[in-house]
């Protein structure tokens, strides 16, 4: 016994000094002197230096460690153990080799989760007692020593929980003895200790398992102390030199120890350079044990053999296979031959072969056919067969799985499920193992999933989650496989089943979300983002805020590698664009809240939106008055919000003059805001006086700048006192005389009373002339706002006295309780001129309130003419929100009314007509309709049917009393017959038909039809139709159309609609038969014209209620149908072209430029802009001829408000063009696309040098003004055709490359980036998929692309080291070069992407610059600054990612060889690697560099042969360096 240690934790030794402590270590030198032993070249290794417990060893001098807090027994494994324990832990090798399960002992008995008992620091040992063998350990029954234990806590191994059962092993003298594991109770072991043998035995030290053992079948350095080792006996010699053993050096060799080593080595250790030496002896004998027993024979690896065999042996051998019992070593002496491929895999399928054996299987034919391969040719041949034969066998995979899975659901029972089920797993196990071609069995998987139809969908999103990890890995099958997931998703939204495929759109969503959160680069798909956006926006839970910015930077880096000019949904537009189109598509009902909401979101800078505001409010590039009072109450809004207006009020109006706009229209909106007290008139003065504006002005004209001439215009008449005196001092001191300004005030109120005199009593009675003149209409128009503010104002007091607040007093002083107290009593007549003067002043608010006021007559008129003035102006009227009250007054006047008296057809005719727009209440608008429908009913006449003996009498008659006559007829009639009706229509329309026929005729010819449709109606609409239709057919009876249906319009006999329409069949599809000259058809088109639009109503003799009504006749239809009064307009400019009569053309060009058809094609540009192109503009522009491009260039400017080019002459398009590029700006950029198509389109055929001119005109405007109108050029040119943009791109490309500015080094500056962003925007703009670049230049623009790139990397990553300008000389950080070259290289990539085209050649040259380009974009990525600049790193990484997409699989891996010694980022492992990565983890050293050794995964078999060889295995295992080392087995107590 090496050491005794009592419960106190004390310990003895002879010979030696032992420190005791509970926790102890004890250094125990056995058996060995003080004097030190002498170093030996044949001693055993020495340990590694990890101290470990172990086994007490005797002799040799070794130090042995041994840990003591070994934990006492659990209380259910104690037992009576008499003697000492060991236990080894198992991380110790030796611990192998003692057998048993891990640990030998009592450490089994205690279970892994089991707490740990308390240290105990006991050691028993009596020779008294008998010695407990315990399982996994050898001893001889006669000396029954059991081995040394020392239990630690980590020794505690796994075991089994329950009771312990003896167990029999055989001891070392082939005796048979009882051995026991620890026993859960100490009863069980008290009830078997009668059993046993009491009798004192003899303690027997055993020999340790794991001690080294010599080929002489003896222990290293061991002996069991029996008390007579001379090691035992102390003598003189042992103190001085020591102990050794003389009979180990053997009788030939050295006798004494002095004369082996010490000797030779100890001289040389007291040297200085003893270490040095030392360490070289270290090293010689570990070189020595590492070249000991290594292996050094080649690899004898052999798949085992193929062997024909009967079907029955193969059959057998197959059933084998399948039966988990017969072991592989068995079955690997032979295979069967000609199992292979589809049979294999069907024979593993149907005998239900285990994967794991039958991918040993696999790999045994596999290797065989490889094998075979290899020895048919050389080696580049080989391995081409061998890559054949891998993708030949995936095939076959991938045909057996498809055959199970295209059974799914073909039998009842559950086979196919089975099938289906084992050939996946099959496959996943294949895959796994390498033991297929992964990229082509992923690619297949992806085309699987790519397929249209649904029913495979579930299937295969069980199969992704498999193979999920390898799908996303690279680039490659990334993509792929997001843009499949996606299509999937896509074909489920637009089926009408998609209820029903909805769980799998909920697992395409879970998907779908977790690639755009954890592999967010698989879906950069610029080729199919437009069709797959929408998708994923609607597949990911967008409340997610984390989900939601993944979003977002995925939509940013795709936009950014569109290869087309940004889409118009995702184009970013400017603020002010934004808001202009916001209030552009402003319309009835407008909800201001929602319109300032929406402005808002787009331009958060209240300034600048108020500014925008009044500009579109009074440009003259908008139509409607309504938007001065729109922007009116939405300046109010926000006033009450607390925004200020004054001041960005004031900065518009210093700007105004470069704004194409009515100073009226601004001085009306000042005017509308000074009234509701939101524009300070005491501050405007004072910021007069404060910038002294008007020292500048000797007089105060019209024409001087508005914010000057605003304080001659603003109305002062709820001013105060004081605010008026310094008003009329400010104007009097520039000129401006307010004496004056009196005077001209009361003449225009003096003519206004002469007309409505009975209106305003202080004026005396109007004279015979009831209507202004058009001079006092100009008159009136030339009156200053404030002028008319006051005779508004005045009108309005004027009318609300004018109502009966009493019952007049009658004869006899009785009152006539008849007239209804509160009405007015304004007449048709003043209330027709009230509102002739209000909308001449344009001052709709006053007239608002008139029509309250007057809402309340009883007069038939009145009423009707309040409805219809609202229905005319009803945009300004519900900006107002009077519309709906109005209407509401005027349906209680008729509810009044109707009670009293027979309220006329007309009256509620136009309040239906007013009830009819959205603004109005749907209640009031149905009760109308319903009482319209029902008029006739309700109030039929009581007179007697209209003869033929009276019509004919009538006939007979001359002129002057036929049309007494017919009126007599007419109205004493209820009815007539159909034929009556057409004999009497017929006369009418006849006289009518006459030219001579005076207007006074055709006034009553068109009131007698107008009588005659109450009739019947249904019938004279019929014969209505006809008569126009042979009007147009028969020009030499026509009359002039304007006289003859002008009050038929007006009078609602006639509908404009169908006159037009009528008139265009005519001319577009006259009828068989009917040839019309080139004249007439001319004649009729500007009869048309000038039936819609004509102003001159003076021959029509209408009064002024019937030309207000004709007017809002025409706004409807223009309203309703402008689709044909654009066609009407096209047929004239083609006929008056075709013709050439000047007369015709001067009638034409003043019906075609007349106010009416600007305001309504202006008004389509905004509103219906693809409509008036369709119609008008590509009809009259496809055949490019002279004469129509003139008329269109002609309309164009007037609707640009460009009157200086009103006349038809034919500048040249250099002119056009730079006076086009003047007035481009936010609000006429659709009008400038459309000249700008109509100068392009003019040059069609012309000389390419011409053509050249004007693109280099366009150009050249657009480079210079691109910093003030930075936001227009692209819209401008991207109308243009394909070969004007190509050459616009040309020159911008030519420029953008060549110029000065990107030179290297570059010259950075805000004026060249203001330049670049420019060429940027015009390429953009020019660049579509329609418009790819040829292939001839294609290659010279990739070619120039690299060698600039080339040259931009040069010079960026140089500086990193250097830091210094290489042209100016002076210092520059690289951090500062790359922030400045950011924009420029944010630009030069855009242009590379727009150019993806020109890299996409087949040819050894593309080919070549689309790796080159790859490459250097890869070498730009090396710069560690670019790298700290996330974005735009990324942005790099989004366009190699678009290149890549393209690459060949050669290209792309000799990109990766390539770049692999480069140090790349690790991001391009994912872009340029391959799925399979079956060598990376073996790696081998060549010329000390470090490269992939490939394992040969079919080589790779369990158990290849049934006898194993010294080096038979696949992988040689010389490449390790391997050594042989001796095995030690127990059998039956003897070591071998």
């Amino acid at each position: 016994m090496a050491a005794i240690q009592n419960q106190h934790g004390t310990a003895t030794r002879r010979g030696s000094q032992v420190q005791h402590h509970n926790n102890i270590q004890l250094n125990i030198p056995t058996r060995a002197t003080s004097r030190p032993r002498a170093p030996s070249l044949t001693s055993r290794p020495q340990d590694s230096g990890v101290r470990k417990p172990s086994v007490a060893h005797g002799g040799g001098g070794d130090v042995v460690y041994i840990d003591l807090t070994a934990p006492s027994i659990p209380q259910t494994a104690q037992a009576p153990i008499i003697g000492s324990m060991a236990t080894i832990r198992d991380d110790d090798p030796r611990a192998r080799e003692l057998g048993g399960d891990g640990g030998t002992g009592i450490a089994g008995a205690q279970g892994p989760l089991d707490p740990p008992p308390p240290a105990r620091a006991t050691v028993l040992n009596s020779r008294h007692k008998r010695r407990l063998g315990f399982a996994g350990q050898a001893h001889d029954a006669s000396t029954a020593a059991p081995l040394m234990s020392f239990v630690s806590p980590s020794t505690i191994q796994p075991a089994s929980r329950g009771p312990a059962t003896p167990t029999v092993s055989r001891g070392p003298i082939g005796s048979r003895q009882r051995q026991f594991k620890p026993q859960t109770s100490k009863p069980a072991m008290v009830m078997s200790a009668s059993k046993r043998d009491t009798r004192p035995k003899p303690y027997v030290l055993e020999t340790p398992s794991m001690a080294p053992i010599y080929p002489s079948k003896k222990h290293s350095d061991f002996f069991p102390w029996k008390g007579n080792h001379p090691e035992d006996q102390v003598t003189e010699a042992q103190a001085r030199n020591g102990q050794y053993d003389k009979s180990s050096l053997g009788p030939s060799k050295v006798t004494n120890e002095h004369q082996y080593a010490r000797n030779q080595v100890w001289p040389t250790l007291k040297q200085k350079t003893g270490i040095r030496h030392l360490s070289d002896l270290f090293l010689e004998v570990l070189a020595k044990r590492q070249n000991y027993n290594r292996i050094t024979a080649p690899s004898t690896f052999k798949p085992p053999p193929r062997v024909t065999l009967s079907d029955a042996k193969r059959e057998a051998w197959l059933r084998d296979l399948a039966n988990p019992a017969v072991s592989l070593r068995r079955l690997s002496r032979t295979i069967p031959h000609g199992v292979r491929g589809r049979m294999l895999l069907d024979q593993c399928s149907s005998k239900n072969i285990p994967p794991t054996r039958a991918i040993w299987f696999v790999r045994c034919v596999g290797a065989n056919e490889l094998r075979g391969l290899k020895r048919k040719g050389a080696s580049s041949v080989a391995f081409g067969n061998e890559a054949k034969w891998i993708k030949e066998w995936t095939g076959q995979v991938i045909q057996f799985i498809e055959k199970a899975t295209a059974e799914c659901g073909t039998t009842v029972d559950t086979a196919w499920k089975k099938k289906m089920v084992y050939a996946i797993r099959l496959s996943a196990q294949l895959y796994s193992e390498h033991l297929l071609d992964r990229t082509a069995f992923l690619h297949w998987y992806i085309s699987l999933l790519e397929r249209p139809n649904l029913d495979l969908l579930p299937l295969s999103l069980f199969i992704s989650s498999i193979y999920w990890k390898d799908l996303l890995r690279v680039r490659r099958t990334g993509h792929r496989f997001a843009e499949a997931l996606l299509g999937k998703a896509y074909i489920i939204l637009q089926s009408e089943d998609r209820d029903i495929y909805l769980p799998l759109l909920r697992r395409l969503s879970v998907f779908i979300t977790e690639i755009l959160i954890s592999h967010r680069e698989s879906l950069i798909i610029p080729n199919t983002w437009s069709l797959y956006r929408k998708t994923l926006e609607f597949c990911v839970d967008r409340r997610n805020s984390n989900i939601e910015a993944c979003l977002q930077n995925i939509i940013h880096r795709n936009n950014a590698l569109s290869l087309t000019a940004k889409a118009k949904s995702d184009t970013v537009l400017p603020p002010q664009r934004l808001v202009i189109d916001i209030l552009d598509s402003a319309s009835l009902p407008f909800d201001l809240d929602k319109i300032v909401k929406d402005c808002i979101s787009v331009m958060p800078d209240h300034s600048n939106f108020i500014e925008c505001l009044c500009e579109w409010s009074v440009t003259s590039l908008r139509v409607g008055l309504y938007r001065v009072y729109l922007a009116a109450a939405i300046l109010r809004q926000e006033a009450k919000g607390g925004v200020p207006l004054q001041e960005p009020i004031m900065t518009f109006l210093e700007r105004f003059s470069s704004v194409p706009g009515s100073k009226t229209n601004v001085y009306l909106l000042l005017s509308e805001l000074v009234r509701a007290g939101k524009f300070s008139l005491p501050n405007y003065m004072r910021w007069l006086i404060a910038r002294g504006v008007l020292r500048a002005f000797t007089s105060m004209e019209k024409d001087h700048p508005c914010h000057a001439r605003l304080l001659a215009e603003l109305p002062f008449a709820g001013a105060s006192h004081h605010a008026r005196n310094l008003r009329n001092s400010l104007l009097n001191g520039a000129g401006f005389s307010t004496v004056a300004e009196t005077q001209y005030l009361d003449s225009a109120k003096q003519l206004v009373a002469s007309r409505l005199g009975g209106l305003l009593s202080e004026y005396p009675p109007p004279g015979l002339t009831s209507r202004f003149t058009a001079e006092e209409l100009k008159y009136l128009h030339g009156l200053s706002r404030s002028q008319m503010t006051d005779i508004a104002l005045w009108i309005r007091s004027a009318v609300k006295r004018h109502v009966v607040e009493g019952a007049p007093v009658g004869p006899n002083n009785w009152r006539d309780l008849t007239v209804e107290v509160g009405i007015t009593a304004i007449t048709l007549q003043q209330f027709l001129l009230v509102r002739k003067i209000l909308e001449e002043f344009s001052d709709y608010g006053i007239l608002a309130d008139i029509l309250r006021a007057t809402a309340s007559s009883d007069n038939s008129g009145v009423l009707s003419s309040i409805a219809d003035t609202i229905s005319y102006n009803i945009e300004i009227f519900s900006v107002l929100g009077c519309a709906n009250d109005i209407l509401q007054l005027l349906f209680n006047r008729y509810k009044k009314l109707q009670l009293r008296r027979t309220v006329e057809k007309y009256v509620l005719a136009s309040f239906v007509d007013l009830a009819s727009f959205p603004v109005c209440n749907e209640d009031t608008q149905k009760q109308l309709q319903h009482d319209l429908a029902l008029y006739d009913q309700r109030h039929p006449m009581a007179h007697s049917p209209v003869s033929d003996n009276e019509f004919l009498s009538v006939m007979q008659d001359s002129a002057a009393d036929f049309n007494e006559e017919m009126d007599r007829i007419l109205q004493n009639g209820s009815s007539i017959d159909k034929g009556t009706l057409t004999r009497i229509f017929e006369t009418i329309v006849s006289r009518m038909e006459l030219k001579g026929e005076k207007a006074t005729y055709n006034r009553f010819s068109a009131t007698s039809l107008m009588k005659l449709r109450q009739l019947d109606q249904s019938n004279f609409d019929i014969l209505m139709s006809n008569w126009i239709n042979r009007l147009f057919l028969h020009p030499a009876t026509r009359p002039p159309l304007l006289n003859t249906f002008a009050m038929l319009i007006a009078g609602s006999c006639v509908d404009l609609g169908n006159v037009v329409k009528s008139a265009l069949q005519v001319l577009n599809d006259p009828p068989l038969g009917v040839k019309h000259s080139r004249s007439s058809a001319a004649e009729l088109s500007a009869q048309v014209l000038e039936l819609v639009v004509g102003e001159s109503l003076d021959d029509c003799q209408l009064t002024g209620q019937e030309i207000y009504t004709l007017k809002r006749k025409r706004q409807a239809f223009e309203r309703n149908a402008p689709g044909l009064l654009v066609e009407v307009i096209h047929r004239s400019i083609e006929l008056c072209a075709a013709e050439g009569s000047f007369e015709l053309d001067n009638r034409i060009r003043g019906l075609v430029i007349s106010k009416p058809i600007i305001h309504h094609l202006r008004g389509m540009s905004t509103s219906q802009p693809n409509l008036l192109q369709a119609q008008l503009l590509d009809p009259l522009s496809k055949n490019s001829q002279p004469a129509l491009l003139k008329w269109l260039r002609l309309l164009i400017d007037h609707l640009l408000d460009d009157h200086d080019s009103s006349d038809l002459t034919d500048p040249d398009t250099d002119v056009q063009v730079s006076r086009l590029l003047q007035l481009a700006n936010d609000f006429s950029i659709r009008l400038c696309q459309l000249k700008m198509r109509i100068i392009f389109d003019g040059q069609r055929g012309s000389s390419p040098s011409s053509n050249t001119n004007i693109t280099q005109t366009l150009f050249q405007g657009i480079v210079s003004g691109f910093k003030q109108k930075a936001t227009i050029w692209s819209d401008l040119v991207s109308v243009l055709d394909e070969n004007c943009a190509r050459q616009i791109r040309a020159h911008a490309e030519e420029l953008f490359l060549q110029s000065m500015s990107f030179s290297i080094p570059l010259e950075v500056n805000e004026n060249n980036e203001y330049l670049a962003r420019a060429l940027l925007a015009v390429i953009e703009a020019t660049s579509n998929t329609n418009m790819a670049v040829p292939t001839a230049s294609g290659s010279l623009i990739s070619a120039a692309l690299v060698d600039k790139l080339n040259a931009l990397v040069q010079y960026v990553m140089p500086q990193q080291d250097e830091g210094s300008n290489a042209k100016t000389g002076e210092m520059l950080s690289p951090k500062t070069l790359i922030s400045e070259l950011r924009g420029w290289l944010i630009l030069f990539l855009r242009i590379i992407i727009l150019h993806r085209s020109a890299f996409s050649s087949t040819s050894k040259v593309g080919i070549s610059d689309h790796s080159r380009m790859i490459v250097s974009l890869c070498a730009l990525l090396q710069n560690g600054y670019l790298q700290s600049d996330e974005p735009l790193f990324d942005h790099v990484i989004d366009v190699i990612t678009c290149f890549v997409d393209d690459l060949s699989e050669e290209s792309r891996l000799a990109i990766r060889r390539f770049l692999r010694y480069k140090n790349p980022p690790p991001r391009l492992g994912y872009l340029l690697g391959n799925v399979d990565y079956s060598g990376d983890w073996l790696k081998a050293t060549r010329a000390g560099k470090l490269l992939d050794y490939p394992v040969k995964s079919w080589e790779l078999l369990q158990d290849p042969t049934p006898i194993m060889g010294e080096n038979d295995t696949s992988l040689s295992l010389t490449l390790f360096r391997t050594r042989k080392s001796k095995c030690v087995k127990l059998e039956r107590g003897k070591a071998s």
